[in-house]
C-alpha cells in the first residue's frame, strides 16, 4: 500500500510517516521492481506455505491434540523435511517469530487445570457424541454395509507374566504361590490391527533393542514385520512404516476405508496424514480416555488374547525351566497367540460388542462413568434430623450428576499434487477449551460428501442389521460438523 500510494504522487516522507516504512525503502523498491517485501532474511517457508501449517495447526487444535511447543516444533520440521528434503530442526526463535508473523490467526496461551472427572470420564455425552459421528461417517462413505472396511488398530504390550492355576494342595495349606512366573515387567509391544468383516493383518512386532537380530524375525504369524525401539514402544518413524505396510495390506480393499484408532501422539504425523488422503483412508481418533470402552480391539479381542498369552508363556516357561522368553522365541510364541485367541471370531466380536459393526448406538451404556456430587451440592442435600430420619431412597435418583461435555468434530482435508481434495482426519474432542476454537472462520465449511460412493457387497443378515439401524436419525446430529479447511 505504501508503494501504492507513493507512486500515485505521494512523497516518500509523507508514505513514510503514515506506513512507518523508511523513506528510502519505499524508493529502492519502486525504482527496483524486482525487489522483494519483508525485512530481515527470508524464511525458510514460504507465505503460501506457512499458510497451510497454519491451517494445519488449527485443526490439530480442533481434533484434540496438544500443541505444545515441541510438537509444533516438531510437525514444522517435519513440514519442511516434506518439501524441501532438508532435515532441519526448527527451534523455539523460529517458533516465536512464525507467532508473530501469524499473530492475527495463532497465539500461545498457558492451560488451565481441569478436574479428573471432567477430563477422564467416559460420560453418555462423549458416548452419545462418539455414536452420532461415527454413524454419520459411516452412512455419508457408504460404509454401513462394508464391513471390511472398516478397521482398528492398537498397540499392546505382551509381559512374561504367567497366569496363576488352579492347584490341588493338603487341606491344611492356606496359600499357593506360583513358581514358574517371570518379573511381569519385561514388555515386547505387537500393534495388531483388524477389520469388522474379521480379517486379521499380520502383526508389527517391536522389541526393545538397539537393533534388529535376524533372528527374531523367523517363525511368527505369516507376513509378520518387527522392529526395534529404545524403549519397546511404538514410535512416529515406527507408525509410519506400519502405516505404509497397512496401505499395502489393503490395496484391494474398495475405497474409502475407515481407520480407527486411539490418539497416541505418535499416530498423527504430516507424512501420516498425506498419506491417508493419497489413499483414501479415513482415520478416525477415538476419545481420550474412553479406549477401554470404545476401540473394538480392547473390548473383547485383547482381554481374551492376554489370557491366552500368560498360559502360552506358563507353558514355554515350564517346557524351557526358563524365568524369561528368549526374543528369538518370541515369533513362535505369537503364532501361538494369534491361532488360539486372535480368531476372525474373536475379531468381529469386539467391533459388535462396540458397536461399531454391526451399527449399535445404544452400545457400552453400561461403561459410562457414573460421576459423584460436588461438595457444594453435597451441603446442599436435606440433612437427616432425630425427627424426619432421611429414606435412603428419597435422592437415589439424584446421587450423581453428569457433567456437560463440550465436544467437536472435524475433517481434515489437503491438496495434493493433482489438486483433488480429500478428508480424512476426525476425532472426538472432550475438552472444555475446544468451544472457544473460532468455526465461524470463512475457510471452513460444511461438508458431508467426504468420499465418492463405492459398490455395497454384504449378506442378507448384514443388510436386516443396517436398515433396522437406517431410520434413527439424531436430533443433535447438527452439533456435530464436518469442517473442511482451504489449503494451498
Amino acid at each position: 500500500k505504501a508503494l501504492e500510494e507513493y507512486k500515485n504522487g505521494a512523497t516518500s516522507s509523507e508514505v513514510s510517516l503514515k506506513y512507518g516504512v523508511p523513506a528510502s525503502t519505499v524508493r529502492n523498491h519502486n525504482s527496483n521492481s524486482q525487489m522483494t517485501f519483508g525485512s530481515g532474511r527470508p524464511t525458510v517457508l514460504k507465505i503460501d506455505q506457512e499458510q497451510y501449517l497454519v491451517e494445519l495447526l488449527k485443526n490439530l487444535e480442533i481434533i484434540g491434540l496438544r500443541l505444545m511447543k515441541t510438537v509444533v516444533m516438531k510437525l514444522a520440521s517435519e513440514y519442511v523435511k516434506l518439501i524441501t528434503g532438508k532435515s532441519i530442526d526448527l527451534g523455539r526463535k523460529w517458533l516465536k517469530n512464525f507467532l508473530n508473523r501469524w499473530k492475527g490467526e495463532l497465539k500461545m496461551i498457558k492451560e488451565k487445570k481441569i478436574e479428573a472427572s471432567r477430563r477422564n470420564g467416559f460420560t453418555e455425552d462423549i458416548r452419545t457424541g462418539w455414536f452420532e459421528k461415527l454413524e454419520l461417517i459411516l452412512r455419508s462413505n457408504n460404509l454401513i454395509a462394508r464391513p471390511h472396511a472398516i478397521y482398528n488398530c492398537d498397540e499392546s504390550g505382551f509381559s512374561d507374566e504367567t497366569a496363576c492355576e488352579m492347584v490341588i494342595v493338603s487341606h491344611e495349606t492356606k496359600q499357593a504361590y506360583e513358581q514358574s512366573g517371570g518379573s511381569g515387567k519385561n514388555f515386547t509391544t505387537s500393534l495388531i490391527c483388524g477389520n469388522a468383516a474379521g480379517e486379521i493383518l499380520p502383526p508389527f512386532i517391536i522389541y526393545s533393542a538397539k537393533a534388529l537380530n535376524l533372528q527374531w524375525t523367523f517363525g511368527g504369524p505369516s507376513g509378520s514385520s518387527f522392529a526395534v525401539s529404545d524403549s519397546g514402544w511404538i514410535t512416529t518413524s515406527l507408525f509410519i512404516e506400519w502405516f505404509k505396510s497397512f496401505i499395502e495390506h489393503t490395496k484391494n480393499v474398495s475405497k474409502p476405508l475407515l481407520l480407527i484408532m486411539d490418539n497416541h501422539s505418535c499416530h498423527i504425523s504430516i507424512e501420516v496424514i498425506e498419506l491417508a488422503q493419497q489413499n483414501q483412508i479415513i482415520l478416525l481418533l477415538l476419545p481420550p480416555s474412553c479406549t477401554h470402552a470404545l476401540q473394538p480391539l480392547d473390548t473383547v479381542t485383547f482381554s481374551s488374547a492376554k489370557q491366552s498369552w500368560k498360559r502360552i508363556v506358563t507353558r514355554y516357561f515350564l517346557r524351557t525351566g526358563r524365568k524369561t522368553i528368549r526374543k528369538i522365541d518370541l515369533p513362535v510364541l505369537f503364532k501361538e497367540l494369534y491361532s488360539l485367541a486372535l480368531t476372525p471370531k474373536q475379531v468381529v466380536a469386539g467391533f459388535l460388542r462396540a458397536g461399531v459393526w454391526p451399527f449399535d448406538s445404544s452400545a457400552m451404556k453400561e461403561k459410562v462413568a457414573r460421576q459423584p456430587l460436588a461438595a457444594k451440592q453435597l451441603n446442599q442435600l436435606p440433612q437427616a434430623t432425630r425427627d424426619s430420619p432421611v429414606a435412603t431412597s428419597s435422592f437415589q435418583s439424584s446421587s450423581f450428576i453428569s457433567y456437560d461435555q463440550n465436544t467437536s468434530t472435524t475433517t481434515l482435508g489437503f491438496t495434493n499434487n493433482n489438486g483433488n481434495q480429500s478428508r480424512y482426519v476426525l476425532n472426538e474432542l472432550n475438552s472444555a477449551s475446544t468451544r472457544a476454537t473460532t468455526v465461524n472462520n470463512s475457510s471452513l465449511t460444511t461438508n458431508f460428501n467426504t468420499f465418492p460412493s463405492s459398490d455395497q457387497t454384504t449378506t442378507s443378515n448384514q443388510l436386516k442389521t443396517t436398515n433396522e439401524n437406517s431410520t434413527r436419525q439424531s436430533s443433535s446430529m447438527n452439533s456435530y460438523d464436518l469442517l473442511q479447511c482451504d489449503t494451498i
